[in-house]
């Protein structure tokens, strides 16, 4: 399916709006949201989290609405990690998360990172499909610190 979605850089003024969007997402996907979670403060600092670190945060806006998220920022050897992507429950399944993960990966490469890298919650059975069917490869499965949760780690090389 196409994606109407455009994707444009994270500006400040966003912040309230990726701070509802991650909320929403988040809510409807049945993993109990908890407001203010220390790992999800990144969010509440884009510049500081991703792009003081030489990452990038990207939006994907519909009308004029910011409805989905996502970036990634450096880690170590040449890889990077992809962070808080999100679609608005009332447009998931409209191709957005794709389109904004060739974003993502398109400018990760013309970047020079040789590999992504990101993890999801074992109960996101959409999100682990959109991810392996992309190239990415299960790399681990970890407790969550905060809730011991499955946490599904992936790689996806350049």
């Amino acid at each position: 399916m196409a994606s109407d979605l455009h994707v444009r850089e994270y500006q400040k003024s966003d912040a309230e709006r990726i701070l509802s969007v991650h909320e929403a997402a988040f809510r409807a996907s049945g993993i109990e949201f908890v407001p203010e979670a220390a790992v999800d403060e990144e969010l509440r600092d884009v510049t500081e989290s991703y792009l003081d670190s030489g990452g990038t945060f990207l939006v994907g806006v519909v009308d004029g609405e910011i409805v989905a998220t996502g970036g990634y920022r450096p880690r170590v050897d040449e890889v990077a990690e992809v962070g808080h992507l999100r679609v608005h429950p009332d447009h998931q399944r409209c191709g957005h998360a794709t389109t904004l993960m060739d974003a993502i990966e398109g400018r990760a490469m013309d970047e020079g990172f040789a590999a992504l890298a990101l993890w999801t919650h074992e109960a996101l059975v959409a999100a682990q499909a959109l991810y392996e069917g992309r190239g990415y490869e299960e790399r681990a499965r970890t407790a969550h610190p905060a809730t011991g949760d499955e946490m599904i780690h992936y790689r996806k090389n350049f």
